[in-house]
């Protein structure tokens, strides 16, 4: 099946963008390649449906980043820091200590974070992404920035979303 020129665009734009999302939630690169592709082919399998969205991008995203929470949550090995993380000029730059305190957060407060302060999504898309309820995605939300605060000695704040 050969893909639709709209959908090629879309791989070539947004590919690296959501192998980095699917990253910060399992901190494998190569895992999150392969989370990433495997969303895009569920995006040319689903093409006729989703590319009448306002933002098929969003989905991508989404269900890559859905693919990465499930698989995070069976993983029970830690990789290390060289291989989540690889150095390549055109790589974005890293605080290795926040990428660090964020490695010690479980899947669903990683896959937060990473929806909210990566792809800046609102609350509610978070909740719909994680498949959890508005208050629930808060409460992740909340917890992961406690705790990333403690880890990286900073003030906690009461900062809402």
């Amino acid at each position: 099946m050969e893909a639709p020129e709209e959908f090629t665009w879309l791989f070539i734009h947004e590919y690296a963008g959501v192998v980095w999302s699917a990253n910060l939630v399992l901190h494998d690169h190569a895992l999150a390649e392969e989370t990433a592709q495997d969303a895009f082919v569920r995006l040319l399998e689903n093409w006729r449906k989703v590319s009448r969205y306002d933002r098929p991008s969003a989905w991508v995203r989404l269900v890559a980043v859905r693919m990465a929470t499930r698989v995070a949550s069976r993983r029970s090995r830690m990789v290390s820091l060289e291989d989540a993380w690889p150095s390549e000029p055109e790589a974005r730059p890293l605080d290795i200590d926040l990428i660090r305190a964020i490695r010690q957060l479980p899947p669903k407060q990683r896959a937060a974070i990473a929806l909210r302060y990566v792809e800046d999504l609102p609350v509610k898309q978070i909740a719909d992404t994680l498949g959890c309820s508005t208050s629930t995605a808060s409460v992740h939300l909340h917890r992961a920035r406690t705790k990333l605060a403690v880890l990286l000695g900073e003030e906690v704040g009461t900062n809402a979303d």
